[in-house]
C-alpha cells in the first residue's frame, strides 16, 4: 500500500528539525525515504510504516526520549515487514568496543513476562548476527541462521530464528543505530534491506539528535 504523502512530508520535516539540532545533514536520509516510500516494494508496506515513523520522529522531536519513540514505532515496523521479531537499537561504546543498546525489543524470550515490547536490553557479543551489524557496517542477511557462521547461537528461552535481517543505521558514515528483524515467512533479501535503508537512517538521526 502506498503511503500517504502527508505522512512522508511529516517525516521529512521532523528529520530536518532533528538534523538541525544534531548538526547533521538530513538530505540523504529524506531523499532515500522519498524514493523507497514511492517504490513501496514487496519487502515493506510503507502505507503502514510511514504514519508510524512520522509519529515516532515527531515524538522524538517533542519529548526528546528515543526509547519512547522506538517503543511506539517497533510494532509497526514488525507489521509492515511481516516480521514477528525485531529490535531498534542505539550503537554505544564501552572502552572503545561497540555494543547495541536496544531501546525497543520484541518479547521473544520465555520468562520475560507478557509485555510485547521490552526496553533497555544490551547486546554486546560481536560474534553473533547482531554483532555482525557492528563489525560489517552493512546489512546482515541470514535465511538459515542456525547454519550461518556469523551466528553465535541464542540465549536460553529465546524463540528460534528461521530468518534474520540486520540493518545498520548510518549517518554521514557514522554507525549510530541498528534495526533487526526476524522470522519473516518468506525470508529476507537485498531488495528488502534496500527498502528499509531509510528507516535505519531515520533511527540513526533520532539517536544523533541531542535530548532536551
Amino acid at each position: 500500500m502506498e503511503p500517504d504523502t502527508r505522512a512522508v512530508e511529516r517525516i521529512e520535516a521532523g528529520l530536518r528539525a532533528l538534523a538541525g539540532r544534531a548538526g547533521r545533514d538530513a538530505a540523504p536520509v529524506t531523499a532515500s525515504l522519498r524514493r523507497e516510500a514511492a517504490r513501496d516494494g514487496a519487502g515493506c508496506d510503507w502505507g503502514v510504516l510511514a504514519p508510524a515513523l512520522a509519529d515516532a520522529v515527531e515524538r522524538r522531536e517533542t519529548d526528546g526520549d528515543p526509547t519512547e519513540a522506538f517503543v511506539g514505532l517497533l510494532p509497526h515496523v514488525l507489521a509492515a515487514t511481516a516480521s514477528p521479531i525485531g529490535f531498534i537499537a542505539e550503537v554505544r561504546f564501552r572502552r572503545d568496543h561497540p555494543y547495541l543498546y536496544s531501546h525497543a525489543v520484541s518479547n521473544a524470550h520465555a520468562g520475560f513476562g507478557e509485555a510485547p515490547v521490552l526496553r533497555d536490553l544490551v547486546f554486546d557479543n560481536l560474534e553473533t548476527l547482531n554483532g555482525a551489524i557492528l563489525t560489517s557496517r552493512a546489512p546482515v542477511i541470514a535465511n538459515h541462521p542456525e547454519r550461518d557462521p556469523r551466528s553465535g547461537g541464542l540465549p536460553p528461552g529465546h524463540e528460534r530464528l528461521a530468518a534474520y535481517l540486520g540493518l545498520p543505521g548510518l549517518l554521514e558514515g557514522d554507525l549510530l543505530a541498528a534495526v533487526a528483524l526476524a522470522n519473516r515467512p518468506s525470508g529476507y533479501d537485498e531488495a528488502t534491506a534496500r527498502e528499509l535503508e531509510p528507516l535505519a537512517a531515520a533511527c540513526a538521526l533520532m539517536v544523533a539528535a541531542p535530548s532536551d
